[in-house]
């Protein structure tokens, strides 16, 4: 009976340090610690103001690209971006794009922006990876 309480704890403490690994984000190739931005976190990262001032913001903000709109160029450029722990934007890159000027002038719109309001995390602020669609419509 002792040898099968002692497997017992052995085997649960092993469970639960192979947890704890996992979570603390460790590349097991390397056996190195590997910071990874989450995906999904307590508190998303926010602009400051919420969504409508972010609206505001790329609206006053984005400069219609002239060869676009010569070319009658619409549609949706996905941008993907991390928020670190101090609300920088960083590693901006497109995911989706319409054409080679909306695409930069949809990365150019994320380096003028403020910085954001970290996610949270486990009672700690995180970095956090972030998709954002910028529209190119128009009028």
């Amino acid at each position: 009976m002792k040898l099968f309480f002692r497997s017992s704890i052995s085997l649960l403490l092993i469970l639960s340090l192979s947890y704890h690994i996992k979570s603390q984000n460790i590349d097991s190739t390397k056996n190195k610690f590997k910071v990874e931005p989450f995906v999904f976190v307590e508190k998303m990262p926010s602009f400051p103001g919420g969504d409508s001032a972010m609206i505001t913001f790329i609206k006053n903000n984005l400069a219609y690209p002239n060869s676009a709109r010569i070319n009658k160029i619409e549609g949706t450029v996905v941008v993907q971006f991390v928020v670190d722990k101090y609300g920088n934007l960083i590693s901006p890159y497109v995911v989706r794009g319409i054409s080679p000027d909306c695409d930069k002038e949809a990365l150019r719109i994320l380096s003028v922006m403020p910085k954001w309001i970290p996610g949270h995390h486990n009672g700690k602020d995180v970095k956090v990876a972030f998709t954002l669609p910028i529209r190119f419509k128009l009028h």
